[in-house]
């Protein structure tokens, strides 16, 4: 009877350099999964990034995936570098607690239908009134305007529609869906590109804007002309995941990451998109719990004990 041998130990990781994002201020509203994943890529590099949660309705990741003791491992690594509070936004005194932080904040990601931020009175008018430095990156399955901006939808549907689905499994019989999220994964990539870009115009206008990313779109980059050969194949092997992380190759790059944490010890995941020589930046820690940072963050934005107390008495935290 053959026995799976144990991972061999990672190498140590340097987490002591600033990232180049360091001083970016991200509220990260969004859920499952394009938004919160474009948050974690700019918190990989120094940003930081604040996880806002409903007091009661934790952010649905935190139950997506394996977990380990009962505790979730996608959360670990959806959730790194991210300072957590809890905040319910739909409250006349969260809506002001919000817009407290959103002044001292550079950029806020948001997934919610079109129209749920204006129906709190926290529409774009409403956030750059308090703050016009803002960027406001939203993210939804059709994007804000459209005949469909009101629907709901998911990466798959994305997938389906952008001709990913079409264009996989064999040449004859079914269409195939790809088995991860690839729509979600590329959009977060897409939504972390448009909040660098808004942010590089707003060096020159000091104005900030919307990023308006509907998932639908950015999948369709991946469709661009090509063409299928078998010269000049490169051969490889065909690994799962755990022959990623004993390969000499990723290990000798530290494409996966060992990462302490406080219920399990420590947690692997992957680690941060490519590499910087001058600020490399890195995982500093993995998910928090469920609003693990209020009282830090809200002391942050001015907002005091007592008040904290008061907010948590009525249940907006």
């Amino acid at each position: 009877m053959s026995t799976v041998s144990p991972l061999p130990p990672l190498p140590k990781r340097d987490i002591s350099a600033r990232g180049p994002l360091a001083g970016l201020r991200v509220i990260d509203l969004a859920t499952l999964f394009a938004g919160p994943l474009a948050a974690t890529m700019l918190g990989d590099f120094g940003a930081d990034v604040i996880k806002v949660e409903h007091p009661r309705e934790p952010d649905p990741s935190r139950g997506q995936g394996p977990s380990q003791g009962g505790i979730d491992l996608g959360w670990k690594q959806i959730g790194r570098n991210k300072r957590t509070i809890t905040l319910d936004l739909s409250a006349p005194q969260g809506r002001e607690t919000f817009l407290d932080l959103i002044a001292s904040a550079d950029v806020a990601v948001e997934s919610f239908r079109p129209g749920t931020l204006e129906s709190w009175g926290l529409g774009w008018d409403e956030l750059r009134a308090v703050n016009p430095r803002l960027v406001l990156a939203r993210v939804t399955s059709f994007g804000q305007s459209g005949p469909r901006a009101g629907d709901t939808g998911a990466g798959a549907l994305a997938e389906t529609m952008g001709g990913i689905a079409a264009t996989s499994g064999e040449h004859v019989g079914p269409s195939a869906q790809p088995p991860f999220a690839l729509a979600d994964s590329v959009a977060a990539l897409a939504t972390a590109y448009g909040v660098m870009t808004a942010l590089a115009g707003r060096g020159r206008t000091s104005r900030g804007q919307v990023v308006d990313l509907a998932v639908i779109e950015p999948i369709l980059a991946m469709l661009g002309p090509h063409s299928i050969s078998n010269e000049g194949t490169v051969a490889a092997p065909v690994f799962d995941i755990r022959d990623v992380m004993a390969d000499e190759r990723y290990r000798a790059r530290g494409t996966v990451a060992e990462v302490p944490d406080k219920e399990l010890g420590s947690v692997r995941m992957q680690n941060v998109l490519f590499r910087l020589s001058e600020t490399p930046g890195g995982i500093r820690w993995p998910g928090r719990s469920h609003g693990a940072d209020t009282d830090e963050v809200l002391k942050e934005a001015g907002v005091s004990s007592d008040r904290i107390r008061d907010l948590r008495r009525q249940g907006v935290l």
